[in-house]
């Protein structure tokens, strides 16, 4: 939850020019969230993968952020469409609380549906 000093600072910051009144606007939204976590590191990403026939889990994987920032930041060196995907801005909107469903894809060739959730 956002104090009354920072929101202080945070328009201070936008008079005196040093951010501009929409990074105001993030920072301020970012901070005043409700039960956001102190730490992204203590999030988790979800990956399902359901058949869509039976409607069965074929995958349900769970990994630290920690390692998804990881991976994703080594991937983006070698892959080249990774290295078109901002890792920081994923990682900055799981930082101020973003949660839930992230994607979600069905792949009718397979016969699938992919979902990735963040908690």
């Amino acid at each position: 939850m956002t104090t009354e000093p920072d929101r202080a600072q945070v328009l201070k910051m936008i008079e005196g020019g040093q951010i501009t009144a929409d990074d105001g606007l993030r920072l301020l939204n970012a901070t005043s969230k409700p039960g956001r976590p102190a730490d992204w590191s203590n999030r988790w990403l979800r990956l399902r993968i359901t058949d869509l026939s039976t409607q069965r889990a074929k995958v349900s994987l769970s990994l630290p952020m920690t390692w998804v920032a990881l991976g994703l930041k080594i991937g983006s060196h070698y892959h080249p469409d990774l290295a078109q995907i901002d890792v920081n801005e994923i990682m900055a909107e799981i930082e101020h609380g973003s949660e839930g469903r992230i994607a979600e894809v069905e792949n009718l060739e397979e016969d699938e549906r992919i979902e990735i959730y963040v908690d």
